[in-house]
């Protein structure tokens, strides 16, 4: 699973909209858009901030332990 489906995921698993997610964040509802559809990535300082929303560590939003080793 790609990071653009971890932000879907997590945003839909709090019932939250586009919208309220990038009012939380402080972001355009354009931005969480492209985010989620992969065009764009967050700022780190935004992956923090959903890591934290979601409760979970960035690795897993970031889905690196997901990888497999070389």
């Amino acid at each position: 699973m790609e990071i653009k489906s971890s932000i879907t995921t997590g945003r839909n698993s709090l019932n939250l909209t586009q919208t309220e997610l990038a009012k939380i964040l402080g972001v355009t509802k354009q931005s969480v858009h492209c985010w989620e559809k992969g065009m764009s990535m967050p700022k780190y300082t935004y992956l923090i901030r959903l890591a934290k929303l979601y409760g979970v560590t960035i690795d897993d939003l970031l889905r690196i332990n997901d990888k497999k080793p070389a």
